[in-house]
């Protein structure tokens, strides 16, 4: 025998089965189909009367199977502040969630469920604050509702450096959860961080008073001038050097002798050929020096 019931039910297929010793065992297959859970009921009787005698007729009984239940749920997860040009540490990424429910079930207790962005592959320093949903909406979604959230990221330094001037180098990954069901594809977000490359510079002259010892420059003594660069940006810097002059005329021979003095808080900096007055690559927040010694000439006296 075979039976097959339709709206949602699995479709049951028996089959009577031999055995050599005369015996018989029954197989049943199950198809996989969608299982109904429950069915509405209806059962009704007729009822009449004849004088004070009553009639009741059968019971008879109808049950239409309910189509199981299917819930869903999507999350879309957009930015609302994105970091501005000249991000620096403390500043936020606020993050705007929308959960819908297109399920065919009223769904409890919903909520965004947000990973700490990462920045160029690297998870953030900073911190992800409370989601808060919009005032006067609901966290229960009956199907076709909607509710939106937001949180906001406290950058870091680190994470700023990481990613400066990266296309889309800032990922946020949200899933969507109910006390039913939990969506598991998510929604990212995508956000750049602007490159601002930025250098300052200090420079100190030490007159090293060889001949005399009287603070005043003498002939053939010499100065001994000190440059310090910092990159303030949050990119690191290529080709960094000093570009002097000296009683107005450009110096013949750039300033020299560099060294890193502090390191940026990402990776080292690459000095590259000592001594050649060119720092290959300065990273961001790393501070360098350069020197000049000066001798003193008889021209630059008499010009007094």
């Amino acid at each position: 025998m075979t039976v097959h019931q339709r709206n949602g039910l699995r479709n049951i297929e028996r089959f009577s089965v031999f055995s050599a010793s005369g015996g018989f065992a029954i197989l049943l297959t199950v198809g996989m189909g969608p299982v109904a859970l429950a069915d509405i009921t209806n059962s009704a009787i007729a009822t009449g009367a004849n004088g004070a005698d009553n009639t009741n007729s059968p019971q008879v009984t109808s049950n239409v199977p309910l189509v199981g239940l299917a819930p869903d749920l999507i999350i879309s997860n957009t930015i609302i502040t994105p970091p501005v040009r000249g991000a620096g540490a403390g500043d936020v990424i606020t993050y705007h969630y929308v959960i819908s429910n297109k399920g065919n079930q009223t769904l409890t207790n919903i909520l965004p469920v947000g990973k700490i962005p990462t920045f160029d592959g690297n998870t953030g320093t900073g911190s992800l604050g409370n989601i808060s949903v919009s005032a006067g909406s609901s966290t229960t979604l009956p199907p076709g509702a909607s509710v939106a959230f937001t949180a906001s990221y406290t950058l870091s330094l680190l994470d700023i450096y990481r990613a400066a001037g990266i296309g889309d180098g800032v990922h946020h990954l949200a899933t969507a959860s109910s006390a039913e069901h939990k969506d598991k594809d998510g929604s990212t977000a995508l956000t750049t961080i602007e490159a601002t490359p930025s250098l300052i510079i200090e420079k100190t002259a030490v007159l090293n008073d060889e001949i005399v010892a009287d603070s005043l420059a003498q002939m053939d003594e010499t100065i001994t001038y000190t440059y310090t660069v910092t990159n303030t940006g949050n990119v690191a810097l290529k080709n960094v050097g000093i570009k002097a002059t000296h009683s107005g005329v450009l110096l013949d021979t750039a300033p020299a002798g560099e060294a890193i003095v502090t390191e940026g808080v990402l990776r080292a900096s690459d000095i590259g050929a000592e001594n050649n007055g060119v720092i290959d690559q300065l990273e961001a927040g790393a501070i360098a020096s350069f020197t000049y010694l000066h001798t003193v000439t008889q021209a630059e006296i008499d010009a007094q």
